[in-house]
Order: C-alpha cells, then structure tokens, then sequence
C-alpha cells in the first residue's frame, strides 16, 4: 500500500499546485472524457478498490465488458522520454479512440475522487465545446507530461496502458472478484495482450520555464513523508 499511499500524495499536492490556473472545466463538461487515457497498475488498483467500497461491482464489471477495443500506446510515457534523451527521433502514433469514456454515467464521472492522473492533469482556460480544443496555460503541459513519468516510475515493472485495458487487466486478481464475475474471461486475456510495462524514469524533458514551474510542486512531493521516509528516499530505492 505504500505505492497507494506516494500516489495519493502525488495527486493532493498537483491539487495544491494547480489552483494557481484560472480553468473552466466544471461537472458535466466530458469533452476530454474519452477512451484515450492511459494509467498504471497502482492507479488501476485504487480505481477497483474504490469500485469496491461503493458497492460498484455490477456497475463498473458490465461497464468494462461493454468497452470496444481501443488500440494501444506504441511506447510508455518512458519510453518515449528516454528516446528523446538519447536522441532518437521518435513520433509515435496512437490512433484516438473519441468514444465516451465507460466510467461516465450521465455525463459524470462515477469514479471522479480516483480518477488517473491523465485525467486530471486535462484543464482548459476555454470551454472546449465551442472548437474542440483545450488551452492549456502556459508551460503546463511540460510540468504535468513530467508528473505523468513520476508515476510510471512508482508502477514500473507493473502493466502500464489504455485505462479499460488495466482494469480489465487487474479484476482477476484476488479481492477484484465480484468485478470479475461480470467480464468475459476473453475479454481480459485480449486487454493484457494490447498493456505495455511501466519504465522507470530516465529523466525529465523539461526545458528552463517549465522546470522553473515544476519546482514548488516536485519540491512538495518529494519532501513528503509516506510510511516514515520522503517520497524522494522511496522513489531513489531507498
């Protein structure tokens, strides 16, 4: 659970940080929500603890059996930093799959309090309904892309991809079972077959303006305790 714990840290101080922005995506404005985002084992693991707690087993089990396959990732956020680093040129192309996400409900996420990062890290300072588009404030996008390495490094070695994919991925391990018992058994073989593996973090791809901003917030999380030890100390092996 210390994982659970570094990413729920993780999650409290970007909130901290992030209300510097002036944003305007409020409740029922899903134009982001769809099947694209991508997350770790440990954020798929609070996402089926959760699921359990509220008694959302039938729910979330038929919301997953029901999902249409969305092609996967062709590299980890990792990966691709540590091409970038070695000087690799590399334009990985990721076909959008723009069909609702299967947690909204009513145009609401029935999973908000637990949502991945890769959700919430997508603010916009424009309604994006009126073209589509979001607008990003100014070097936000480097800081939040190098939070999204962070936590692939605390999931590395663990399944890393599409969020149905992990989640379809994760119900047959022990206590997922009530989830399970509403999902095809192939299914799930077919959503591990399309999961990639978290890498650990070869370095950030931020340049002088974005680390500037990054600071206060890398600053917080790593000073943070989890477990008696800094997050930096757990996250350097220590």
């Amino acid at each position: 659970m210390q994982k659970a714990a570094i990413l729920n840290i993780i999650y409290d101080r970007y909130d901290e940080w992030a209300r510097q922005f002036a944003v305007v995506c409020r409740p029922s404005c899903r134009t982001c929500c769809t099947r694209n985002v991508t997350m770790t084992t440990v954020e798929g693991e609070e996402i089926l603890r959760y699921a359990l707690r509220q008694g959302l087993e039938k729910w979330l089990g038929e919301a997953l059996n029901s999902t249409v396959e969305t092609a996967p990732p062709p590299v980890t956020t990792n990966q691709f930093a540590a091409a970038c680093l070695a000087g690799q040129e590399i334009e990985p192309e990721w076909p959008a799959n723009q069909a609702p996400c299967p947690v909204l409900a009513d145009d609401l996420c029935r999973i908000y309090t637990v949502r991945p990062f890769a959700c919430r890290l997508f603010v916009s300072s424009q309604r994006c309904r009126l073209d589509g588009a979001a607008v990003m404030p100014a070097a936000y996008t480097g800081v939040v892309s190098a939070i999204c390495q962070l936590i692939e490094h605390l999931g590395q070695r663990q399944y890393w991809g599409n969020m149905a994919d992990i989640l379809l991925a994760l119900v047959t391990r022990p206590g997922y079972e009530k989830i399970a018992y509403f999902v095809a058994p192939e299914k799930i073989t077919a959503a591990r077959n399309r999961l990639l593996v978290a890498e650990p973090l070869p370095g950030f791809l931020l340049d002088e303006r974005e680390a500037a901003l990054a600071a206060p917030l890398f600053n917080a999380i790593f000073h943070s305790e989890a477990g008696g030890k800094t997050v930096e100390t757990i996250l350097n092996g220590g």
